[in-house]
């Protein structure tokens, strides 16, 4: 039976720790700021979307009623129970997915750039569309979940876009994805 010894220099350990995790020093400024917001925006879908409203205290029946009021008998209801909150949660995932994929010590390329501004869009979207809906029921308002949520889609559309790199215009990057779908439609092989 022979016994082998594994040596690992130095150098290869750190390299292996360069591999596997981020430096945060060099992290680029809008990565590592759409990164956190979508970190606020995965947190925000466990915590409570819809904040119910109590009755004044009138209408219970004594200390028993009280209890019963603020021991459970009102539902919590998260990003995970609205119907299509999974569509948030993929999208706030995408857009800091492709915040950290790549060269992390430069700003997102235009692929990238476009991807992430759509994902916010998308997030964004959702969630004040869940607002508005929710502002206009009676009893119920927004919960702290809800607004966290707003509040990063909010995030990563506007740090996308403050920190974007030259020569990334929103209006060019579109025509060209634009121009680059219908040669693709027509069949053009060259795009």
């Amino acid at each position: 039976m022979c016994l082998k010894i594994i040596y690992f220099s130095s150098e290869t350990i750190l390299n292996l720790k360069n591999q596997l995790f981020m430096d945060f020093k060099t992290l680029h400024k809008q990565r590592l700021y759409i990164m956190a917001a979508a970190l606020v925006g995965i947190i925000g879908m466990f915590l409570k979307w819809i904040s119910y409203k109590t009755p004044d205290f009138g209408d219970m029946k004594g200390l028993e009623g009280m209890a019963e009021r603020l021991m459970g008998s009102i539902p919590t209801v998260n990003g995970w129970d609205v119907n299509g909150g999974v569509v948030f949660f993929i999208a706030i995932l995408a857009a800091g997915v492709l915040a950290f994929l790549g060269d992390q010590k430069t700003n997102l390329a235009k692929n990238s750039w476009l991807g992430v501004m759509g994902a916010g869009a998308v997030a964004l979207l959702f969630v004040i569309f869940k607002l508005f809906k929710l502002l206009g029921s009676k009893g119920v308002g927004p919960g702290l979940g809800l607004i966290l949520c707003v509040l990063s889609a909010i995030a990563v559309i506007v740090v996308a876009y403050m920190f974007k790199g030259a020569g990334q215009d929103l209006k060019q990057s579109l025509n060209e994805m634009k121009k680059t779908v219908e040669n693709k439609l027509d069949g053009d092989p060259n795009t």
